[in-house]
């Protein structure tokens, strides 16, 4: 007879079936999942130094670390190749990755990271770090800065060292606890496991500061950030974790009997990998949290990494590489998932827009949905010019208003993958207009305003994710007055005008007091010209909207196009709507001015923005163009609002949300039928006539909505249409 245990933690274990997270109930012990065992569909065999033991990908390459000798092998993907076999220092260790266009290596040997130029295959630097001893580990790269486990001053591995990776200075410690031997990144932090504590640490990179411990498994060794989560391999019990980065909680235990001393893990192509040194390989189903396959590991699959389309397995009991084809796999990819976009979801969009129209709550709207890599709807219902009887059409241009800042924040990454900045650098640092910033601290006895030292400089995160503490209004306490006297967004200012204005007000509050909707992507914009040397309109125009075929999105609209804008409507609290003067509601866009603001200004059409929604949803790529790179998507679209900023304004009404790099971000399902429908990992904004637009990467959808109605939304169509898109709110 098994024994029972209770669970009381946040775990579940699945082994089949998932017990629910929190829940008080009797299981039985863990017993092996029964699956048969299979042969990997290997479709390439390379030949590798037989002690490959880490992987990573770059150029079109697969990277491979070997131990013995110290070499790294670059094998091309489309030949399966090996092209090039490069020397680095003693004892290769903690695993191989790429960053900032190059690769980067530590050998233990020697206590350095070897950084590796592709275009010449060479080591071209070796930068001291605090490693002398051991293979069993991995480092991580974020943010310009390395995190290494610092066995050299701290005999006891309980401590990760952040290491510049431009000086090679330490920077910080961060304690965790014993053996800390792994690291990696993803979702905007460090993970760090710590297989003597039996926990997984949360790092803010910012401040190096542990910000949760997360108990896991039995030793916590090799961990991968994807498919919605961070997975941990526990050694001594075999079993998977499964860490939600937006609770910080393990959500799941997996057993997948793979107790070992050796092995790795990843996810990627939709499920997650485990290799077991000499054992089988496992698949895992991230959406069931359940083994799928298991397969024959042959005598020693130890590193095991998805990308470039593939599965990658270094078995060095018998040096290869081998590319493993998951399309081949039996039962993968079928059935297919259901679309969401159907004839009943097509029949729902369009008896909402179309009723909404008639019932006369707004003029004119329009929408475009792609789903995995197609159209899948297209509606177009009521007036773009009421008055002139003219009708909502595809090509109509509309103010986008917000819908500018995800573009300028695609523009400033652009300038971080050239590694042009720093999230955390100060924004002083390229930015000297805002070095001499002040805080308001309220008013004294005359009602002057007491100012203050700022505890710690803006940050170019800061003005990513509207924490800086920039006034926004000339309502705002204090400094509002300030803020109306300097008029930094006059728009006969430039650029640079706007930040030196804007740089003479006090600041609000103190940066990362609160989230505060404001001037700060008109300050990325400034940094991005900057930083390029180039004016924002002109970067913007060559480095993300020509690329993209965005021809029609622009600030100025010339006279030929002027026909096709849509007249903007404001609706009263009685419920009538009254057209805007085109004199006023077009003036931005029919005449030349010296601003170019990021957060605001452009038009565009249903098809041109859909094309950087797509983009976006591509991972960073539209029509073999690439424009960022995929991970620079994945931190935007990652929340980089900690849970101790609390203050956030109105943003909590547009969900169960956090914030990234100039986009709102889906931490949770609706809580109620009342908030806006939506899938977790989604990622969105919207503009101040009300249009709105989002990527849903679960479910390969993009969408665009346009409608010209002030005040915003006071229809609550963005609800209305998400629920039409996504079916009635059911609770989770």
């Amino acid at each position: 007879m098994q024994a029972a245990v209770t669970v009381r933690r946040a775990v579940c274990i699945a082994f089949g079936t998932a017990v629910a997270a929190n829940a008080q109930t009797t299981t039985p012990e863990l017993e092996r999942a029964r699956v048969p065992l299979e042969q990997l569909p290997i479709v390439a065999r390379t030949d590798v130094p037989s002690s490959a033991d880490w992987i990573t990908f770059s150029r079109g390459s697969v990277w491979v670390v070997n131990y013995s000798p110290d070499r790294v092998s670059r094998i091309d993907v489309a030949t399966n190749r090996l092209i090039a076999d490069i020397p680095i220092g003693r004892n290769g260790c903690l695993g191989i990755l790429e960053a900032a266009d190059r690769i980067w290596v530590p050998t233990c040997g020697d206590g350095v990271i070897n950084e590796i130029d592709p275009s010449t295959n060479t080591v071209t630097r070796r930068i001291p770090v605090p490693i002398t001893r051991g293979r069993e580990g991995s480092f991580a790269y974020l943010d310009g800065s390395f995190w290494v486990p610092d066995n050299k001053s701290d005999t006891g591995s309980t401590s990760i060292a952040k290491v510049d990776a431009k000086s090679g200075a330490i920077v910080a410690h961060a304690g965790v606890g014993a053996r800390s031997d792994v690291a990696v990144a993803g979702f905007g932090s460090i993970w760090v496991a710590s297989s003597g504590d039996n926990i997984v640490a949360r790092i803010d990179p910012a401040s190096a500061n542990v910000i949760a411990r997360i108990p896991v498994g039995k030793s916590p060794k090799f961990m991968t950030a994807g498919e919605g989560a961070i997975w941990v391999q526990n050694r001594d019990d075999g079993s998977v974790s499964r860490i939600d980065p937006a609770t910080n909680h393990e959500v799941a235990r997996i057993e997948a009997h793979a107790p070992t001393r050796a092995g790795d893990i990843s996810a990627g192509g939709g499920a997650v990998w485990l290799s077991v040194d000499g054992k089988p390989v496992t698949r895992i189903d991230p959406t069931t949290n359940t083994v799928t396959h298991q397969f024959v590991g042959g005598r020693g699959a130890d590193a095991i990494r998805w990308g470039e389309g593939a599965l990658w397995v270094a078995d060095h009991g018998v040096g290869q590489l081998w590319r493993i084809d998951a399309t081949r796999i039996r039962g993968v990819g079928a059935p297919p998932i259901e679309n969401v976009i159907t004839a009943a979801a097509r029949a729902r969009i369009d008896s909402t827009l179309r009723s909404l129209t008639q019932t006369g709550a707004i003029a004119g709207v329009s929408a475009l949905i792609f789903e995995k890599g197609r159209e899948a709807y297209f509606g177009a219902f009521g007036m773009a010019d009421r008055e002139a009887e003219r009708p909502m059409r595809r090509d109509a241009i509309v103010q986008i208003f917000s819908m500018t800042k995800p573009i300028t924040g695609v523009a400033l990454m652009t300038l971080y993958e050239q590694g042009k900045f720093k999230l955390d650098d100060p924004l002083s640092k390229y930015a000297p207009e805002f070095a001499n910033l002040q805080v308001y601290a309220g008013s004294d006895a005359n009602g002057a305003p007491i100012l203050v030292a700022p505890r710690r400089p803006v940050t170019i995160r800061d003005i990513t994710r509207h924490t800086a503490g920039f006034a926004t209004e000339s309502t705002n306490p204090g400094v509002g007055p300030l803020l109306r006297a300097a008029d930094p967004l006059n728009r006969n200012n430039t650029l640079a005008q706007f930040a030196q204005k804007l740089g003479t007000v006090p600041l609000w509050f103190q940066p990362e007091a609160k989230w505060e909707y404001g001037p700060s992507v008109d300050v990325q914009a400034f940094l991005v010209e900057k930083l390029s040397g180039q004016p924002y309109e002109q970067y913007v125009r060559q480095h993300v909207l020509d690329p993209l075929g965005m021809r029609e999105t622009r600030y100025f609209v010339p006279e030929v196009d002027r026909g096709r804008l849509a007249a903007m409507y404001n609706r009263s609290d009685a419920g009538v709507l009254t057209r805007a003067p085109d004199s006023s509601a077009f003036a931005f866009n029919t005449h030349h001015w010296p601003l170019t603001p990021g957060s605001y200004g452009l038009t565009s059409t249903l098809d041109d923005y859909m094309k950087f929604a797509r983009m976006l949803l591509n991972g960073g790529e539209l029509n073999g163009v690439r424009i960022l790179k995929p991970e620079t998507v994945r931190l935007m679209a990652t929340s980089h609002l900690s849970d101790t900023i609390t203050e956030r304004s109105w943003l909590p009404s547009k969900g169960q949300v956090g914030f990234g790099i100039d986009f709102a971000v889906r931490l949770r399902p609706p809580a109620s039928a009342e908030e806006n429908n939506g899938v977790v990992g989604e990622f969105f904004w919207d503009g101040a006539a009300s249009t709105l637009f989002w990527v849903d990467p679960i479910d390969q959808l993009a969408a665009v909505l346009f409608v010209q109605l002030m005040p915003f939304d006071k229809v609550h169509l963005h609800k209305s249409f998400r629920d039409a898109v996504y079916g009635p709110y059911s609770k989770p």
